[in-house]
């Protein structure tokens, strides 16, 4: 019953600051940038906000559109990705290599941010502790486990595979001295006959 409800403020938690977090994105998508930011057209005209940007963009000339957007180089996208750091946008528009594209990526942003700062017109609500004095006080976690013997037993298992592994590599080296000694005292078919008896063979 605690787990569930540990898990259920903490979700609750999450998607708070996740809006909050959009909240805070859209107070810089629909802001205007101030004057060092400003976007300066070819036709010397001034864009100082997304939408303004979406404005423009529909009644743009093609020739001015493409002096800005070409195979070398596409300038909306890095006023949207240096001057408003999103991200989203920025990739959405570095693949736009036409104007209707273009419009369409910024009008989806422009509607989603617009959505986004309806929740700056709900009521501030301050966030109230609903834990009880009683839950307030900390008890330990209470468990089928005991630590103690369960570390006491994987002691026991590594000093056993340690024993078992010294002594398989005594047998091994012992095997192989008393085979190199074997080799060395006598000829192949005395060799092979201390070989079998050795092994039981």
């Amino acid at each position: 019953m605690q787990i569930v409800l540990v898990l259920e403020r903490f979700i609750n938690q999450n998607i708070f600051f996740i809006i909050l977090k959009v909240v805070m994105m859209v107070k810089d998508i629909l802001s205007e940038v101030d004057g060092d930011d400003i976007f300066l057209l070819a036709n010397n005209k001034k864009v100082s906000s997304i939408k303004e940007l979406y404005v423009l963009l529909q009644r743009l000339d093609d020739k001015i559109f493409y002096f800005h957007v070409n195979e070398e180089k596409n300038d909306f996208y890095n006023w949207v990705r240096d001057v408003y750091q999103d991200k989203k946008l920025a990739d959405d528009l570095l693949w736009c290599t036409n104007k209707e594209s273009m419009i369409f990526c910024l009008k989806s942003r422009i509607e989603e941010a617009e959505r986004a700062s309806l929740f700056n017109l709900l009521p501030s609500i301050e966030v109230q502790n609903t834990k009880s004095k009683k839950q307030q006080t900390s008890t330990p976690l209470n468990t089928m486990i005991d630590i103690d013997q369960l570390r006491k037993k994987s002691e026991e298992k590594l000093v056993k595979q340690q024993k078992l592994s010294k002594f398989s590599n005594i047998k091994e080296r012992f095997n192989k001295l008393q085979a190199k000694k074997i080799r060395k005292e006598s000829s192949v078919d005395d060799t092979l006959q201390k070989i079998r008896g050795v092994y039981g063979l």
